[in-house]
């Protein structure tokens, strides 16, 4: 066990060597603070959110509205069977997707009744001839035996008239003016069929000539059924589709192909009433197809519906579209298009992107009374909206809206509305496309400009 005096000595030796080490310690941080490197203050301005700005400068712009519609051709024809029958041949270039020239061949339905139909009617009419002949003959010999049955009568009544005379003057008895009356009669009686026959004659003649007549349209009615057994394209363009096989039985009016002509397309276009007061006859439309090779095409308003859709508060707009049918890019019948119309001429207006209105208002930077940029909200109203890029904005959009009314002249409108930025907050805007923040001179700046350097 140590001795006293030496516990004591140890403990001395080190609390002077704690003292001493924390002497130097507060010595060396008084030296470090003494020498340190002081902050610069950071000018207030720098302080301030940056935020990217439009400048509020007109561009060339054109008032659009847009639609939907299925595209369909203006020149088609679905291809009926006129007569009854079966499909006897199809030439082998009659295909989907072949083209065709208006009266080719498209198919030919079995013709042998219709030939025997011709035929019969051709011998019918043949038979009538002979019969109309032979009335002719008839005509001729009951017209002479009217001519001596008329002179029978007037013989039979001058010998009447000379019996009875005799009879007068006592030369004859009354049993020979009984004869004379007698033969008087009979040649009447001749005289009077003779009449008649001839009176037939007439009806007989005009009911030979309506059975001509008949047969003449049957004959004609088995020709045209005899040419209507080919069936020929009405149009020229290309086979949509082809409906009936070889030996398939068909009916008047059944459609057996569809042939389509795509120099001329028409769209239904559905807009919203409110365009109804922009669009004419005649204004511009571009038809685009979202697919994975955008295709675009230009049309005009060919004509407008004049009736509304209250259910849909549409109506429809009709454009029509002239292209070489041959192009591969062709508009096809059936194709859903979107369709933007531009009316009337363009004009300079005021448009910012889309997404720098939100509940219909916009966010400014205006200069406050000291000439500080200060975030102003401003309600505006949309007049229409539009999609393409506009590189003049320094922005990379596609989605713009043009303002009803323009705001002031080069006023800096907050790109993005949908921050978290409170009206009345400074800030330090930067235009789109440039690099430093802009100043924004107040009425009431000092000349050397106060604001954002």
């Amino acid at each position: 066990m140590p001795s006293r005096p030496g516990a004591v000595a140890s403990l001395l030796f080190r609390t002077s060597v704690g003292v001493a080490s924390l002497v130097v310690a507060i010595a060396a941080a008084s030296w470090l603070a003494a020498t340190r490197e002081l902050p610069t203050p950071r000018p207030a301005e720098e302080a301030r959110p940056r935020l990217v700005v439009l400048e509020a400068s007109p561009v060339e712009v054109q008032r659009t509205f847009r639609g939907f519609g299925t595209a369909d051709s203006e020149i088609t024809a679905d291809v009926p069977a006129e007569v009854i029958g079966v499909i006897d041949s199809i030439p082998d270039e009659v295909r989907t997707g072949r083209a065709v020239t208006a009266g080719q061949e498209l198919m030919t339905i079995d013709p042998e009744d219709f030939r025997r139909q011709a035929e019969i009617a051709a011998q019918m009419l043949a038979e009538l001839d002979a019969q109309s002949a032979r009335l002719d003959v008839e005509e001729t010999a009951i017209n002479a035996r009217a001519a001596l049955a008329a002179s029978e009568v007037e013989i039979a009544r001058a010998e009447l008239a000379r019996t009875e005379e005799a009879i007068r003057q006592g030369g004859a008895i009354e049993r020979e003016a009984e004869r004379a009356r007698q033969a008087l009669i009979a040649a009447e009686r001749s005289m009077v069929q003779s009449m008649e026959s001839r009176d037939q004659v007439l009806p007989r003649r005009r009911s030979l000539a309506a059975q001509l007549e008949m047969q003449r349209a049957s004959k004609r009615l088995a020709e045209q059924n005899l040419a209507r057994a080919v069936i020929t394209s009405p149009i020229a363009g290309l086979l949509a589709s082809v409906d009936v096989e070889v030996g398939e039985s068909v009916a008047p009016g059944r459609r057996v192909a569809r042939v389509v002509n795509l120099s001329r397309i028409e769209v239904p276009l559905k807009l919203p009433s409110s365009a109804r007061a922009f669009i004419r006859v005649g204004d511009g439309v571009r038809l685009e197809r979202d697919a994975d090779r955008p295709q675009e095409w230009d049309a005009v308003i060919a004509r407008i519906s004049p009736v509304d859709d209250p259910g849909s508060r549409t109506f429809t707009a009709f454009a029509e579209l002239s292209q070489p049918p041959e192009v591969p890019d062709a508009l096809v019948p059936g194709t859903f298009v979107l369709g933007t119309v531009r009316c009337g001429e363009p004009s300079r207006r005021i448009a910012v992107p889309r997404r720098s209105v939100r509940d219909g208002r916009i966010l400014v930077v205006e200069p406050d009374s000291a000439g500080v940029p200060t975030i102003r909200a401003r309600t505006v109203e949309v007049a229409w909206t539009f999609e393409r890029a506009v590189p003049e904005s320094g922005v990379p959009d596609t989605q713009w809206v043009v303002l009803a009314e323009d705001p002031a002249p080069e006023s800096l409108i907050l790109l993005d509305a949908t921050r978290a930025i409170t009206p009345g907050t400074a800030v330090r805007p930067v235009v789109a496309g440039r690099e430093a923040p802009t100043a924004i001179a107040g009425p009431t700046s000092p000349s050397h400009g106060s604001g954002i350097p």
